[in-house]
């Protein structure tokens, strides 16, 4: 009996209070916001920082340009990160070749790995950064910041934590390495051997080691008779004098003589490096009888530019020579620069005039050659023709050829071109405009400029691949933009792909010459947002709300997706944004979102326009904005609604409270019965234990 009347006065207890707290009247809706906030937290090391690519190593130094720097990092977080961004701020010297953005600061690089990332996994990302002229040697600390969504469940509410690691990169920048031979050994005798004079310059910024150096005869009339010597260590800026043994034979008087250089060597990064280069020698003829001899003192020539050119004229004679000039041609060349596209050779200026030459004296003379780009690698003849008047007045001629080599290899120098990305960023299924900023960074104009874009699979360039700006110029420290249209399928995988843009141009002197720029692209996955069953209600005066399904018809995710409203004519309140979460493809997610309203003298129609913001696997912040017409109440409508709502809630109370109080009676009326119950039960006890007395 005592459980009957503890269990009967719990259930008073449980029905007075629901039917108090829990009336509808009183129910209150809860509303969680979440906030894409960034915890620091250790999800990465650093294993290694070298220049060069995943392919290949490259030597880096002051001066050179869109050098690649790749970074080989391990995933150690325990959850998945569906996108990782990298922001490394870059030491004075060195800048950001190029940027994801228009106008990002070029002292900060910034890289995506936007593929999976599990835990333990080794992944490589690769900067292209330029190095300034006076960029320092020596060991640099990159402090950079690694934003990464670390997927925690598949919830649409919370789906991943924004986290956040600083970590350093050490990158040593040790110079490069410029090998070239040279000799003023230019003149072979035949039929005898040669003690050919060559050095050996390291015009780089970096040292060498271990260098050896093979020779071989292009033209295969000599023969080497010894091996260069090996040279443990050549520093920048530095030289070493080596003598090579070379038998010429009669047969080959008159010829030119072509010898490659096949030189390998350790570079500053202690990488393997390999370059071959070519001199070219000239074996003499029958000795002139005239008494004045020339001597070309150059050794091979660089293609594709103007050779300034020094020659010796020396008086062999036992008088003075006077009125002596001196003219230089070539089977190939011409008199002036304005046609020189077909040629490979043309004497732009001749040798001044000599007065006089005493016996055993030498003059110097100077004349400019023109030598096309196309002529590289292949021997020239140069005749030279004197005329002179000897001491008792007789006017004398005399003719010679003189063999020079133009190099296979010009000297290395810095890019006439350097490049930028303003826009990289492609959306699948979708055709995008990229474009590429391309600057002229060497100290005389280009011309005609024409662009070519090669890019990687599942990317395709769709529209202006290839594009010649016929007649224009630009002119030192000026650039272009090169636009273009690049597409790929809807369903390609997101991730960087690679490219390259060649740029070919001519020089003041027609010659033309190309250069070859590596560029990424960011394929971005299409997100497509389509509002379902929008509702628009209006039940208070001051707001309105919206409600529906937000659903992504597009092939990635949306995160962070938030909400905020207004109304024609107003503005929106960001207090009253409402946080969606992660809106997954084709998975509808419900919304609900406040908007401010204040409700006038009349009824209006008016448009309700929804602002949306989200973010994209990139981080990059992505709107949706739709708009929907409603019939808005006036005040005194709103007002009059509210009191026919009233009355109808009075009359629910009140049936509520009767109800209530029928409770309550019946209640007390079977308290009333326990306790009689429970007396007369007392009393039948007395009663029998009466009788046994």
């Amino acid at each position: 009996m005592k459980s009957f009347y503890k269990i009967s006065m719990l259930l008073l207890t449980v029905l007075f209070v629901s039917t108090i707290f829990l009336s509808p009247s009183v129910v209150n809706q809860l509303t969680v916001r979440a906030s894409a906030q960034t915890y620091e937290s250790s999800g990465f090391t650093v294993i290694n920082s070298f220049w060069g690519t995943p392919t290949g190593n490259v030597q880096a130094g002051p001066g050179d340009q869109d050098v690649p720097l790749t970074v080989t990092l391990q995933y150690l977080y325990p959850y998945p990160s569906v996108s990782t961004e990298f922001e490394i701020k870059l030491p004075s010297g060195i800048t950001s070749t190029s940027s994801s953005m228009a106008g990002q600061d070029k002292n900060n690089a910034t890289a995506y790995y936007v593929n999976r990332l599990d835990q333990g996994q080794i992944f490589q990302i690769t900067l292209y950064l330029d190095l300034a002229n006076n960029t320092s040697l020596g060991q640099y600390t990159l402090v950079s910041t690694i934003f990464w969504y670390a997927l925690l469940t598949n919830s649409t509410s919370t789906p991943e934590v924004y986290l956040q690691q600083d970590v350093n990169l050490i990158v040593n920048l040790n110079g490069n390495s410029k090998l070239m031979y040279s000799t003023n050994d230019t003149a072979l005798t035949p039929d005898k051997i040669n003690n050919v004079v060559l050095t050996l310059t390291n015009s780089g910024s970096g040292n060498v080691t271990d260098i050896t150096t093979t020779v071989s005869d292009i033209s295969q009339t000599a023969s080497i008779l010894n091996e260069l010597p090996s040279s443990v260590n050549l520093a920048s800026d530095s030289s070493v004098n080596e003598t090579l043994e070379v038998f010429v034979p009669e047969s080959a008087a008159g010829s030119i003589l072509a010898l490659n250089f096949n030189i390998t060597y350790l570079d500053p990064y202690q990488n393997q490096e390999s370059t071959t280069q070519s001199l070219g020698f000239f074996v003499s003829s029958v000795t002139s009888s005239s008494p004045l001899t020339y001597t070309i003192n150059q050794s091979s020539l660089a293609p594709g530019g103007i050779t300034n050119l020094t020659m010796t004229v020396t008086n062999t004679g036992q008088s003075v020579l006077s009125n002596i000039t001196t003219v230089v041609s070539s089977p190939s060349s011409v008199t002036s620069a304005s046609s020189v596209a077909a040629q490979s050779i043309s004497i732009l200026t001749q040798p001044s005039s000599i007065s006089s030459i005493a016996p055993g004296t030498s003059v110097t003379l100077t004349f400019s050659l023109f030598i096309s780009a196309a002529a590289a690698g292949t021997p020239l003849t140069l005749t030279v023709t004197s005329t002179y008047v000897t001491a008792s007045g007789l006017g004398q001629s005399t003719s010679n050829n003189y063999g020079l080599y133009v190099a296979n290899l010009t000297t290395t120098s810095s890019p006439v071109i350097s490049v930028s990305e303003l826009n990289d960023f492609v959306t699948t299924g979708v055709p995008s405009q990229v474009a590429i900023l391309v600057n002229n960074t060497g100290l005389t104009p280009i011309y005609n400029p024409s662009f070519s874009l090669s890019i990687t699979s599942p990317l395709f360039v769709s529209a202006n691949s290839t594009y010649t700006m016929t007649g224009a110029r630009i002119d030192p420290g000026s650039g272009v933009i090169y636009e273009s249209t690049i597409s790929s399928g809807p369903s390609s995988t997101v991730g960087v792909y690679g490219g390259s843009l060649t740029v070919a141009y001519t020089n003041e002197f027609g010659v033309a010459s190309s250069q070859v720029a590596q560029v990424s692209f960011t394929l971005a996955g299409k997100i497509a947002m389509v509002v379902q069953g929008e509702v628009i209600s209006q039940t208070s005066n001051t707001n309105l709300t919206v409600s529906g399904t937000l659903l992504n018809e597009g092939t990635v995710s949306a995160y962070y997706a938030n909400a905020v409203g207004y109304v024609q004519g107003g503005s929106p309140d960001y207090a009253l944004s409402s946080y969606i979460g992660e809106v997954d493809v084709n998975t509808p997610v419900p919304f609900t979102v406040t908007v401010p309203y204040v409700a006038g003298n009349a009824p209006v129609t008016a448009n309700v326009t929804l602002f949306m913001t989200f973010q994209d696997s990139f981080g990059r912040n992505l709107t949706y904005v739709t708009s929907m017409p409603a019939a808005l109440l006036s005040a005194a409508q709103l007002a009059q609604q509210s009191s026919v709502n009233s009355t109808a809630t009075h009359k629910g109370m009140r049936v509520s409270g009767g109800l209530f109080l029928i409770t309550i009676i019946v209640v007390i009326v079977l308290i009333v019965a326990v306790i009689a119950i429970r007396r007369r039960h007392a009393k039948g006890k007395a009663g029998k234990k009466s009788d046994v007395i």
